[in-house]
């Protein structure tokens, strides 16, 4: 028995020793990483289109980029205000190739609906600034709020300003959860679109920051915010909290909201399948396949509520394992109108 103990004593020792030799190490990695993040290097991106946002260079969204989207140099061509052409929110209601949060916000217009649009995982900010775009583009005047706690948040007030859009938009450094408390922010050097508080692995991870935290109830009540509300939803499995926190907005609103879905990084704290099935008793869930294409290119499909498991794990079996789900309260005015027009 006492030679056993010995041998223990000794591992023990032997373990305590490696770990004094691993913490300069660990302190080394930290410098390191610090002085990447304190001398990113920073280009500018258009898609060819109206919106231009500064995004880091070495960030994964940036380098999958066409290089003819992309630039390094501020020039004043490059920031210049473009010119939109108005537009008729009846005419992108029922056009196919209107894009789906378009159509969906045109028919809160169409239905005299006043309603706020909310961003929650804005990143840089070119999806917010689309739709402030837009929405000006039809007459409206619709309020845009945009959250981003992650790092690429550190250049989206620079991206409101470079397209005039800084008092149009109201950006939030914050992460929307369940609650308003402060929360850690982490996520991998290069892959800000990954930045999350949920699923934390320090095996990977190469950024950490405390910013403070709040719910969508929480939100609207200190904002005294009255309208509907439509929202993108992209927090990267935060989604279980995110929604947790709007219970109070989708009883007592028509909160239509995209939510994106992925099981894996939704299992940590909730069963993907009943997750997605407690929303079917008030909500219409449909398969949005890409928000950022036209709507009539892809059909949006139904999800019945008795087959939530079989589309859950369909949709965890697939190469990329995430997709959008859309979520429509059944009680919207002319909501047949509006799933017929997304089901084509």
């Amino acid at each position: 028995m006492m030679g056993e103990i010995e041998a223990a004593k000794a591992e023990i020792t032997t373990l305590e020793a490696r770990v004094r030799e691993i913490e300069p190490l660990r302190v080394e990695i930290a410098t390191l990483t610090a002085r990447v993040l304190a001398n990113r290097s920073v280009g500018i991106v258009d898609w060819g289109g109206p919106v231009r946002v500064f995004m880091y260079a070495d960030d994964r969204g940036y380098l999958l980029l066409d290089p003819k989207f992309r630039y390094t140099v501020s020039t004043k061509e490059r920031l210049e205000k473009r010119t939109i052409k108005p537009k008729s929110s009846s005419k992108v209601y029922l056009a196919a190739q209107s894009k789906l949060l378009e159509r969906i916000i045109c028919h809160y217009w169409e239905n005299d609906l006043p309603c706020a649009y909310f961003d929650v995982g804005a990143q840089y900010g070119s999806g917010a600034i689309e739709m402030a775009m837009f929405i000006d583009c039809c007459g409206k005047s619709s309020r845009v709020y945009c959250f981003e706690p992650g790092v690429a948040g550190n250049l989206l007030p620079w991206n409101l300003i470079a397209n005039g859009m800084e008092d149009r938009v109201l950006f939030e450094r914050m992460a929307v959860t369940d609650g308003t408390r402060p929360v850690i922010v982490f996520g991998e050097i290069g892959r800000s679109a990954n930045n999350r508080i949920v699923n934390r692995d320090f095996r990977t991870e190469g950024t950490c920051h405390v910013v403070g935290g709040t719910s969508i109830d929480d939100y609207v009540r200190e904002r005294e915010i009255t309208e509907n509300l439509v929202l993108k939803i992209d927090t990267q499995g935060g989604e279980v909290e995110v929604l947790a926190g709007m219970a109070m907005v989708m009883s007592e609103r028509l909160t239509t909201f995209v939510a994106e879905f992925t099981p894996d990084a939704l299992a940590s704290r909730s069963k993907p399948d009943e997750w997605l099935q407690q929303f079917t008793e008030g909500h219409f869930l449909l398969e949005a396949p890409d928000i950022h294409e036209p709507s009539g290119r892809q059909r949006c499909m139904p999800i019945d509520a008795d087959k939530c498991g079989i589309f859950a794990r369909e949709v965890d079996g697939r190469p990329s394992p995430h997709t959008d789900v859309l979520f429509i309260p059944k009680k919207l005015p002319n909501v047949e109108t509006l799933l017929r027009l997304l089901q084509g």
